[in-house]
């Protein structure tokens, strides 16, 4: 980390610098989510993501029909 300018904190990315509360950070309490896309690979991708970032359950569907059944 760095401090630039007015002493406000970066991160660098490769899309350039960001200060640090622009940058995700994993929560400290697990939440749960629900994915709905009809795209598997996008879908994939968001769950990953969002288990990076603390989920402690992510639920999955292709469609909003598949969500409503599977809740």
């Amino acid at each position: 980390m760095a401090a630039v300018g007015l002493g406000q904190a970066v991160r660098t990315t490769p899309a350039g610098a960001l200060p640090a509360n622009m940058v995700p950070h994993p929560r400290e309490e697990l939440f749960s989510v629900l994915v709905v896309d009809d795209h598997p690979l996008l879908r994939e991708a968001i769950a990953a993501r969002l288990t990076q970032m603390g989920a402690g359950t992510v639920h999955e569907a292709a469609s909003v029909a598949e969500a409503r059944a599977r809740a």
